[in-house]
């Protein structure tokens, strides 16, 4: 896996003799880092790319510890997906191996008791606190 660190500001891009972009030379802008991650479907290209840092030694830093863990298979990809959704993909999933009657069950739970505080909860964003949060509720 490969992967790159760039600046970014709002300056107009700079090319040298050869064409290629220079990066800005003004002390503003943040810098970024774009990486190469395996997809799951075989021959597509996925690139995760993270931005915000003050430096670049903190983007190449960052950048480093994201191709550590995506050797280590422990990369979590952004995903658009909630825990609501998450969870009813689950219960599709289980349906068929469980008892009508423990199915309903567990969907009525969710329904009752999960749902109304996590539904709209980014999967990638959940924490444990939120679902200590969710226990004090309940």
């Amino acid at each position: 896996m490969r992967g790159s660190v760039f600046k970014r500001c709002s300056c107009p891009v700079r090319r040298d003799e050869r064409g290629r972009k220079l990066t800005c030379p003004k002390q503003h802008g943040s810098w970024s880092y774009k990486v190469d991650v395996p997809e799951a479907a075989a021959g597509r290209r996925k690139q995760l790319v993270k931005g915000g840092f003050p430096t670049k030694r903190d983007a190449e830093e960052a950048m480093a510890d994201a191709l550590a863990k995506a050797a280590r298979g422990q990369l979590v990809l952004p995903s658009r997906l909630t825990v609501g959704g998450y969870l009813e993909q689950w219960l599709a999933v289980v349906r068929p191996s469980l008892a009508a009657a423990a199915w309903t069950n567990y969907r009525s739970c969710l329904k009752l008791y999960v749902w109304p505080h996590l539904e709209d909860v980014p999967l990638t964003k959940l924490t444990g606190a939120m679902i200590t949060s969710l226990y004090g509720a309940l």
